[in-house]
């Protein structure tokens, strides 16, 4: 199936294209100009298949949420570090907004907020090392599932209203410490 004859440039009469491979396909010939690589096929029922595998890029990344009125000084000032540290990038830098919300420990607790996440690989702890004061001086918040230097006091400062609160339903939830680690005992213990 040729798209580029058929479609023109009215795309409303394009064929309904059923697979994904006529999919790729289509998109190759009209957007790209060539063939694309097939990487990853996978058919199944609807639960085998709910999610979508990630292509896997080796990285490792930190994400801030600041305040979301510092978004466009935080952004120039990675800017800044990512040109100083002659960083590669291994994927786009994320950015998204989120509203706030009332968790005891989100990053969006109490402010809309803005996401700020850098990855790479080659020279993750020169830029981590760069990125993560700025964002702290903006009054930002560590995700919790990414690389953070964060110290005890700085999470209670960081989460003032509601650490304490925190920490005595952690403890109330687990007595004995059973889902602990390291990073949680530092933290919360």
């Amino acid at each position: 199936m040729d798209l580029t004859d058929e479609v023109g440039p009215n795309l409303s009469k394009a064929p309904l294209l059923r697979e994904l491979d006529d999919l790729r396909d289509a998109v190759s010939k009209v957007a790209l100009g060539g063939e694309c690589r097939h990487l990853l096929h996978r058919r199944g029922g609807y639960e085998d298949m709910l999610t979508i595998p990630l292509l896997p890029v080796y990285h490792r990344e930190c994400e801030y949420a600041v305040p979301v009125e510092h978004t466009a000084t935080a952004l120039k000032a990675l800017r800044v570090v990512l040109d100083e540290a002659d960083a590669e990038l291994r994927l786009p830098t994320e950015v998204r907004f989120v509203v706030a919300d009332e968790d005891l420990l989100s990053p969006a607790h109490g402010r809309a907020t803005c996401y700020i996440g850098v990855a790479t690989l080659d020279n993750a702890t020169e830029v981590f090392e760069r990125f993560e004061p700025i964002m702290k001086e903006l009054c930002g918040r560590p995700h919790w599932g990414k690389h953070s230097n964060a110290t005890r006091p700085e999470i209670e400062a960081m989460y003032s209203d509601t650490f304490d609160a925190f920490v005595q339903l952690r403890q109330s939830y687990d007595p004995d410490g059973v889902f602990l680690n390291s990073l949680l005992r530092r933290l919360f213990e």
